[in-house]
């Protein structure tokens, strides 16, 4: 059962490794959020606002994190308006056309 499979997965260091590799997720995002923070020309609130981002996905994906959604939505301002956001989840969420396949006509043997 389920026991059995948690402990093969600690036998191999599984979580071990996992908390590692979140570990190096964390420090890359404080990396690329200083990065955006430095960044000339364009628009500097766009880089702001990449570095804010970055710096609370961090704090969610950290181990020790005790965010709220509450604490998200302070940190990162209002949501965009409804139809702005219905926009943003269809381009998420809608599959990718498929090109149309054309049947190869079949050759006589």
């Amino acid at each position: 059962g389920a026991a059995q499979r948690w402990q093969e997965l600690t036998t191999g260091n599984i979580p071990g490794q996992l908390a590692g590799y979140l570990n190096e997720l964390c420090d890359q995002l404080v990396r690329v959020a200083d990065l955006c923070r430095t960044q000339q020309g364009g628009s500097t609130q766009s880089w702001q606002q990449a570095s804010d981002t970055l710096c609370v996905l961090r704090d969610l994906a950290n181990k020790d994190s005790t965010a709220e959604w509450a604490d998200v939505a302070r940190r990162l301002g209002p949501l965009p308006p409804r139809a702005l956001r219905r926009t943003l989840v269809k381009a998420v969420v809608a599959p990718k056309p498929q090109p149309q396949q054309h049947a190869q006509p079949q050759q006589a043997q």
